[in-house]
């Protein structure tokens, strides 16, 4: 079988530098070897689904759509994912709501319920007064509810081995941290860390409150002749205050990126964060900030034949260079919010250290290169 640097070296690319060339065989090679994070995941994605089901019964309210291949996880560290579980359309109705977003910091908005509403009927009892005097949904109180179902029923562990004795012999399941809904999974001596996130697929809705008309038609319309509105997602996370919700752009973000057609687009993906988290040793970036730069990177170049083996170690270097001018600029735009800057908590000293590692790689990596020409 042909070897990953064997694999790269059948390509002469002179747009390239030469210790990017250099770089990628080894990253390839060890991006290679790690586990993928769906295939663990996939491991505790039954579990899940057995669990939520039983909520709903404890409290029809908490009702979740299926988790599958297509749910949005991201793997915070090696068996540690963070999952986004959205509550079913029967419950809670995306139609039957309106958004505040006046007063909230930019990508947080209220949640308040129309009157005589099944929506507001559901939840109601979850809503509580702001200082106007106006009644919003309470991001904390729905994860503080759903925390203490789970607990419930996760102290008695013989409801699952007796209804479903098949899917979960062998596992143990334990609730974590209630801020956070974590769950502990331990299954066939692997011990997984779900963080469940609780979602509200909004489909078609948009920020009241929108500055960039260009983010807008990047969201609702990308694709050739056909029209694509793919709304946002209300996301409950820990805020200031506890009726903030989050504002994310979960499969708008997918729409863009679009995987399936551009896989090789995916690789460079696994190689900036193998490139990031191995070769500089970064803890502070987000997978979420790695995404947000392979979007930039994919909107000034979006057709599929930019997106080839024989372009990999061009994108991969455009990749790298716009990360490093984010850094340096302490800004990191919003794919769909250009004016909120995604670096805003981590330190200027931190994103100095990374330009300079960056640098120092370079730097290294073009010596080795001519030492070796040299030799």
């Amino acid at each position: 079988m042909e070897s990953a640097a064997n694999k790269w070296s059948v390509y002469n690319f002179q747009s390239t530098p030469p210790w990017i060339d250099h770089l990628l065989p080894r990253l390839q090679a060890r991006n290679g070897e790690t586990v993928i994070a769906g295939e663990n995941f996939a491991l505790a994605q039954s579990v899940i689904n057995i669990l939520l089901s039983a909520v709903a019964k404890y409290d029809a309210k908490f009702s979740f759509q299926p988790v599958n291949s297509s749910s949005f996880f991201t793997e915070k560290e090696p068996n540690h994912f963070e999952l986004l579980i959205f509550i079913s359309s029967n419950s809670f109705r995306s139609t039957e709501i309106r958004l505040k977003e006046d007063g909230c910091v930019q990508g947080l908005t209220l949640i308040e319920m129309i009157e005589n509403t099944r929506t507001q009927t559901n939840w109601k009892s979850l809503c509580r007064k702001s200082k106007s005097g106006k009644e919003y949904l309470s991001s904390k109180m729905m994860r503080s509810e759903l925390s203490n179902l789970l607990s419930k029923l996760l102290t008695d562990m013989l409801y699952l081995q007796h209804y479903h004795d098949k899917t979960t012999q062998g596992v143990e399941v334990r609730n974590i941290s209630s801020e956070d809904l974590s769950l502990e999974i331990k299954i066939r001596r692997l011990t997984l860390i779900v963080d469940l996130v609780v979602g509200i697929d909004c489909e078609g809705l948009w920020p009241v409150n929108w500055h960039s008309s260009g983010g807008t038609e990047k969201a609702v319309t990308k694709s050739k002749g056909k029209t694509v509105n793919c709304g946002i997602q209300l996301v409950s996370k820990a805020t200031s205050l506890e009726y903030h919700w989050r504002i994310w752009f979960c499969k708008a973000e997918r729409f863009e990126l679009n995987f399936n057609h551009f896989p090789h687009r995916q690789k460079c993906f696994q190689l900036l964060k193998s490139f990031v988290y191995n070769e500089l040793d970064c803890d502070f970036l987000k997978p979420y900030h790695l995404q947000t730069v392979l979007l930039h990177e994919s909107a000034k170049f979006s057709d599929a034949s930019q997106w080839s083996i024989q372009t990999l170690p061009l994108r991969f270097h455009g990749l790298i260079n716009l990360l490093e001018s984010f850094a340096r600029d302490k800004f990191c735009p919003h794919f769909f919010t250009p004016s909120l800057n995604l670096f805003t908590d981590i330190s200027s000293h931190n994103l100095r250290v990374l330009c300079q590692k960056i640098k120092f790689l370079k730097d290294a990596q073009f010596l080795r290169v001519e030492e070796n020409t040299w030799l």
